[in-house]
């Protein structure tokens, strides 16, 4: 949490500042200006081992830095997109607490994830969602990982989050959208899926993913590799996917990086907003998974969902 003062209250506090240690003869105290929180128990299980952030105790002011965008907590910079005119901001989670009106954690796998997402692997402390990566003793699977998911579907929007990968080869981390038709049987079985996915081997890069099922359902994949100047792993960073009918946008810190409407004719089922992280046992697509990196966290500082104003 940071404390902000106007410049009339900075003035204020400077001088009286000066008043005191004047008036003390220069003692100074290493505790002054600490503040106090609560620390609050949430519901969620302890997890034996959840990574603090470094820069959760830092105070900044209303002047926000480079360092404040790219690392400090609880920062929402002002970010205006060229298609901002398009979308409705509906909410934003600030993931002060676990909101099961909103969430649910996963609690499941796949054949290409060599952990089981677990609850206790979703975590909300120090303002963060954080999803854990550890070693999965007592599970059917050598790993632990944590997956989030809303509970409601959207179709067309900005999906929006600002994060902070995970490092490690084999380690995935994401920002993504799923066409969930496993979690109702009624729903026509297809497949729709938006991915903005770190590959901890790749430091310097993102992947963007479009997936649908061609005629004979099978996954067929529209991939683009987006090389960066900065590690998603090391900084905090804004990231975007904007989906409307003509196609899918992808965005850091407001910046288009990468557009197609390659799918966007089969891009039309609704989709649950997402963020996972997980060890993965294709060595060949992330590389062999990185022992000495474990445990890893993802950090998510929040999301937020725009609707897209042409399909109201």
């Amino acid at each position: 949490m940071r404390f902000k003062m106007n410049s009339q209250q900075f003035f204020t506090f400077i001088f009286t500042a000066a008043v005191i240690w004047g008036c003390s003869g220069g003692d100074s105290d290493s505790h002054v200006g600490e503040t106090s929180l609560d620390d609050t128990e949430s519901s969620t299980p302890d997890t034996g081992s959840v990574e603090t952030d470094a820069h959760d105790s830092d105070t900044g002011t209303d002047s926000q830095s480079d360092a404040d965008y790219t690392e400090g907590a609880d920062v929402d910079p002002n970010i205006i997109y060229e298609s901002d005119t398009q979308f409705t901001l509906e909410w934003k989670d600030d993931f002060a607490a676990f909101d099961a009106a909103r969430w649910m954690r996963a609690t499941h796998t796949f054949d290409e994830n060599e952990a089981t997402f677990t609850s206790n692997n979703v975590v909300f402390e120090d303002g963060f969602m954080k999803l854990l990566i550890t070693a999965g003793e007592g599970t059917q699977k050598p790993y632990n990982a944590g997956e989030l998911r809303t509970i409601d579907f959207f179709t067309y929007g900005r999906f929006e989050t600002r994060a902070k990968f995970a490092a490690g080869s084999g380690l995935i981390s994401s920002l993504f959208t799923f066409y969930d038709h496993w979690a109702d049987a009624a729903m026509e079985e297809n497949w729709n899926e938006i991915d903005i996915e770190f590959l901890g081997r790749d430091e310097n890069s993102l992947q963007y993913n479009e997936i649908v099922w061609n005629d004979q359902n099978q996954r067929v994949t529209n991939e683009f590799h987006d090389t960066l100047d900065f590690q998603p792993s090391a900084e905090f960073h804004v990231y975007a996917i904007e989906w409307t009918p003509a196609g899918i946008g992808f965005y850091i810190d407001g910046e288009l990086r990468h557009q197609s409407d390659t799918y966007a004719a089969q891009m039309v089922l609704p989709q649950r907003i997402m963020m996972n992280a997980w060890p993965t046992n294709q060595s060949g697509w992330a590389g062999d998974i990185d022992e000495a990196a474990l445990p890893a966290t993802a950090y998510y500082d929040w999301v937020k969902y725009y609707s897209y104003n042409d399909a109201k």
